[in-house]
């Protein structure tokens, strides 16, 4: 529903409880393949719908279930095991891709299984034939089409001549109907799985040996990395698992803003997390994964540095920053992303600079220059004592750090005020101000309440 209807309807209940999402599909349908590759436990065929939005995924179960203990039980396991990341489905179990799609989408419910619909054997072509035509992934114009004409299910079409069907409405209708009915074949695309970069070292006694540990982790980088150079990719993210003899086994976690397999270079990253690394236990073995990793983009190395390249392209920031990523927290080392919005402090948000992905739009230029935002802006608008107030402009005297100051001049205002969407409404006037003792400060007025806030200084 739009987002001013689900506003209305969370406020008639009182207290304000809506939480709103931009909607990005690139993310969504990265989920939806790691969701499918998670499903690869219940089938080796998993494929997503080729309708946009994609929003299904397709298992081919055939011959698999018996391993499962039936039909039944395999529905029930993959049931639980997708409740159990917090996913509530619907499910539609046939002889054909086509079947099984309706019967997920409209065919719940109608044998007292809110969330399940299987078409048996023997009454394969009722269950199907009594669904609407929507079950028939027609666009959304050929459905308007055959509802003007009086036709609600599947059953209607059946009696028609197919030729008049076909020089109506093209061969693509007749294709969805031989689909569902099994007279027409369709193929599942699979998603394919990430293929595993993981080693492990096994002590034939366990150690508490710093300098033992080490040299293992540096001899499974390089096996980790010949692994990753045979399929020509690059780890992106990488975990290491110390197992203990009788404590919890931990794990450190290196992040790198640009693939690599250099084991020289992976070993560094994992020795500045072993410097202050203490052990809790003795250890029985070490195991070693990337698990994230991306195909190697090869470059030549330059003799001249080009003016204006783009700072991901070098080598020397790169290491800077999976350096501090290893120490202080890959979360803690940030860029800023500067964002539609005109309230100053919603105007940019924080990204890892690893591991981030883009998500939402955002602001592709800046629109003012340095004279007219101010470059420091404080986290939180500071509150001002304000001495005298002119009526039709800013304050000439407020009190800030403990000291009166003097408005020599001013420019603005500016207003700003946020859409009706908000939570909070703000409505503000901003000035530039510039103090008798020099001071350039961005000051505004609220003006829901009047009162007057320090929010940022030039200079």
């Amino acid at each position: 529903m739009p987002v001013a209807e689900a506003t209305g309807l969370t406020r008639r209940h009182g207290r304000y409880t809506l939480h709103v999402e931009p909607y990005d599909p690139s993310t969504d349908l990265e989920a939806l393949e790691k969701l499918a590759v998670w499903c690869h436990r219940f089938s080796p065929l998993v494929g997503i719908d080729e309708i946009q939005p994609p929003e299904t995924l397709l298992l081919d179960v055939g011959g698999v279930t018996s391993l499962f203990g039936g039909e039944e039980s395999l529905i029930g396991q993959t049931r639980r095991g997708l409740q159990q990341l917090r996913l509530n489905v619907q499910m539609g179990l046939a002889s054909t891709l086509g079947a099984a799609w309706a019967l997920a989408h409209y065919g719940c419910g109608e044998a007292g299984q809110e969330h399940l619909a299987i078409a048996a054997s023997d009454q394969s072509q009722a269950s199907i034939h009594r669904l609407p035509l929507a079950a028939l992934r027609l666009p959304a114009r050929m459905l308007e089409t055959l509802q003007r004409l009086g036709l609600v299910t599947i059953a209607d079409l059946l009696p028609l001549p197919r030729g008049e069907l076909k020089a109506r409405f093209g061969g693509f209708l007749l294709k969805r109907l031989d689909q569902i009915l099994d007279q027409a074949p369709e193929m599942i695309v699979p998603v394919r799985s990430a293929p595993d970069f993981e080693v492990e070292w096994c002590f034939e006694c366990p150690t508490s040996h710093h300098n033992s540990i080490q040299l293992v982790i540096k001899q499974l980088v390089e096996r980790l990395c010949v692994l990753l150079r045979r399929h020509q990719r690059g780890v992106l993210l990488m975990i290491c698992d110390l197992h203990y003899q009788h404590a919890p086994s931990t794990h450190l976690e290196v992040g790198l803003f640009r693939p690599s397999i250099d084991p020289q270079h992976l070993f560094q990253l994992v020795h500045v997390q072993l410097e202050n690394f203490r052990l809790s236990d003795f250890v029985t073995d070490i195991s070693l994964r990337a698990t994230s990793s991306t195909p190697l983009v090869c470059r030549q190395e330059e003799f001249v540095t080009i003016k204006g390249r783009d700072y991901k392209d070098s080598s020397r920031i790169a290491s800077l920053v999976e350096k501090l990523s290893g120490r202080v927290g890959r979360l803690n080392v940030v860029r800023y992303i500067l964002q539609n919005d005109a309230q100053p402090e919603m105007a940019y948000r924080a990204e890892p600079l690893i591991g981030y992905r883009p998500r939402g739009k955002t602001c592709s230029a800046v629109s003012f220059t340095p004279l007219h935002q101010p470059l420091h802006l404080l986290p939180e608008p500071l509150l001002l004592q304000v001495m005298i107030v002119d009526a039709n402009g800013p304050p000439s005297h407020f009190q800030y750090h403990d000291q009166q100051q003097h408005v020599a001049r001013h420019w603005g205002p500016e207003r700003i005020e946020t859409g009706w969407w908000r939570q909070r409404n703000v409505r503000r006037d901003y000035y530039r101000v510039e103090t008798t003792t020099g001071q350039r400060l961005w000051i505004f007025r609220c003006l829901k309440y009047g009162s007057w806030f320090l929010h940022g200084m030039f200079g």
